[in-house]
């Protein structure tokens, strides 16, 4: 169910776990109601209206952030540095980069899925290292993990199978800001709330972890 909240629309998103009424801006500026099985229709709505100052101001926020588009001439920050794309159109796909540049071989219809691809596994390698870095830091340890296209979250932790999920989108993030939501998904093993037991673990080991994560 879709509404406005004046002139904005808000997704109501009905989940049968939770407790209490949450609300979240993606980064692309979508707004969702997340609220509980049963939950009544307008108090939810008014919950929202409510929050309207809180709402605009994330959206107009969302708004004023680089959106990364994989084009050919593109300048991409890869992991803190920028590199232009530069497609060749080719039956054969493949992916080279350079100091300033990544070259990227493939038809026009796959070009985007090439990139992606090359730099999802860019991205899994530093996240690999870092993952490494704070496990032995904190004692914890995760099952696995992986990325994968997510545009709401930089990342997941499933607290029961211990696996960890990170956006591709991270790549486009300076080094600190990567390893922040690193040891954030991390320090989830340790408690699932976000609440200040979680961020003083979190500021244990960064302590200046509130710096990093308003991005």
């Amino acid at each position: 169910m879709i509404f406005n909240v004046y002139d904005i629309p808000v997704e109501i998103k009905i989940k049968k776990n939770m407790r209490n009424v949450r609300i979240r801006v993606s980064r692309d500026g979508a707004v969702t109601l997340s609220v509980p099985y049963g939950y009544p229709v307008e108090r939810a709505k008014q919950f929202a209206l409510d929050k309207y100052e809180w709402i605009k101001a994330n959206v107009e926020k969302a708004e004023k952030k680089p959106s990364f588009v994989i084009e050919n001439g593109a300048i991409l920050p890869i992991l803190g540095k920028n590199k232009r794309l530069i497609f060749i159109p080719s039956a054969r796909k493949s992916v080279e980069e350079c100091d300033d540049c990544i070259i990227v071989k493939a038809s026009e219809k796959s070009v985007v899925a090439t990139a992606e691809k090359y730099l999802s596994g860019v991205l899994y390698d530093y996240l690999a290292q870092k993952i490494e870095y704070y496990q032995a830091l904190t004692a914890l340890e995760c099952s696995s993990f992986g990325v994968r296209k997510m545009r709401s979250k930089w990342g997941v932790c499933n607290t029961k199978t211990k696996e960890l999920k990170f956006s591709l989108f991270l790549v486009f993030q300076p080094l600190e800001n990567i390893d922040y939501v690193v040891l954030h998904e991390i320090a989830h093993l340790y408690r699932a709330a976000h609440d200040k037991k979680f961020y003083a673990f979190i500021g244990k080991f960064m302590p200046d972890y509130k710096s990093r994560m308003k991005f």
